[in-house]
């Protein structure tokens, strides 16, 4: 097959949005990205997370001893509990895979929490 045409290779760097960008790796710049997904999505379940703990033992306080009510509500404690430690397992999977076949992207993959 014959290439007419050379693949062009383009990095968008948006001052506005980060005044800090600089970087001229696609990769570099690919590998920022996804952490920073993966973070928002890990921040997004904790809030989850919190919001339906609460719930469940607002529900278990106000059951007034009826059996259905307190099943569900340590039903919900539970779920939400299982929930986050699926979701910070799968980070600490992708975290082991990038380290056993080096994978640029997941092998410094790190968890950024904002703060105050």
């Amino acid at each position: 097959m014959i290439n007419l045409l050379k693949p062009a290779y383009a990095v968008v760097c948006n001052k506005a949005l980060d005044p800090t960008c600089a970087a001229t790796d696609p990769y570099v710049r690919t590998n920022s990205f996804i952490q920073l997904i993966i973070t928002l999505l890990l921040i997004f379940i904790v809030i989850f997370f919190v919001y339906h703990f609460i719930m469940g033992a607002f529900r278990y306080i106000t059951s007034e001893g009826d059996a259905k009510k307190v099943e569900q509500a340590s039903d919900d404690i539970l779920h939400s509990v299982v929930g986050v430690a699926i979701a910070f397992s799968v980070f600490a999977f992708l975290k082991l895979i990038g380290a056993v076949f080096q994978i640029p992207g997941l092998e410094t993959l790190t968890l950024t929490w904002p703060t105050l």
